[in-house]
């Protein structure tokens, strides 16, 4: 086989080799990204339960410190029923009057608490609803990548196999050349030689469409054990059979 037909075969099976990696690499993006957002969906709901568990042991404490209060006005009222001295009886009416305010204050803000509670526990839920869809979500997925791990794996250690034997076939300076050119291309080392103007012999790179010297062309049709960059974006050319056959004529 001449060095294009080898080259023609490891992009073939690289490309090939590529697409599959992708494939499952698209899957592993895919989890991830979704694993991310579930994360982040349970952290939420873990700081809106650690907001629910303050909120309520300060619910408790405020309704203990107003209880507190109103024993003690009980327990005043109590005494001012037995008193007899009348400055006493007074300063004792300006206490529980005291505590009363301090205790209507403290039921305020136990009732904005609740209130907050109650938001709170309303974010709760729309957030484990949230999380409950985002898991689903993320198990379909995770199922997905596992499937494409098992349907791909036994080709791929065959294209693997091909991809070890075509590489080998090609010469070590032009399988060089190859790989620099499908790291930089991502895979597309290779590209068709595309026909402009026939007439005028107009000839591009079929990937990036700049115009390649019909030289180029030429040394394509008459050494195929030559190889061609192309002058832009530095991919290997190569001559389809069908071009190939109108330049014969």
């Amino acid at each position: 086989m001449s060095l294009m037909e080898n080259l023609l075969t490891l992009y073939r099976v690289d490309s090939q080799v590529r697409a599959l990696r992708s494939r499952v690499e698209g899957s592993e993006r895919d989890l991830a990204a979704q694993l991310k957002l579930l994360t982040g969906l349970e952290r939420q709901t873990q700081e809106v339960a650690s907001q629910s568990r303050q909120l309520q042991a300060t619910i408790k404490n405020l309704e203990v410190e107003a209880q507190g209060h109103q024993q003690r006005v009980d327990k005043m009222r109590g005494d001012m029923n037995t008193q007899q001295n009348n400055k006493l009886y007074q300063a004792m009416l300006a206490e529980i009057k005291q505590l009363e305010t301090k205790k209507s204050e403290i039921e305020t803000r136990a009732v904005a608490e609740m209130e907050r509670l109650e938001q709170v526990k309303q974010q709760a839920e729309k957030l484990a609803a949230q999380a409950g869809e985002r898991k689903k979500i993320h198990d379909v997925v995770k199922g997905q990548l596992e499937e494409r791990r098992a349907e791909s794996s036994g080709r791929l250690a065959e294209l693997e196999r091909e991809r070890v034997i075509a590489d080998q076939a090609v010469p070590l300076r032009e399988r060089a050349i190859f790989r620099r050119c499908a790291e930089t291309t991502e895979g597309e080392a290779m590209s068709e030689v595309a026909e402009i103007d026939r007439r005028h012999k107009e000839y591009a790179c079929g990937a990036c469409r700049i115009e390649i010297p019909f030289a180029h062309v030429a040394m394509l049709m008459s050494n195929a054990n030559a190889l061609v960059q192309c002058t832009s974006c530095t991919r290997i050319l190569y001559l389809a059979d069908a071009t190939k056959e109108v330049l014969r004529k």
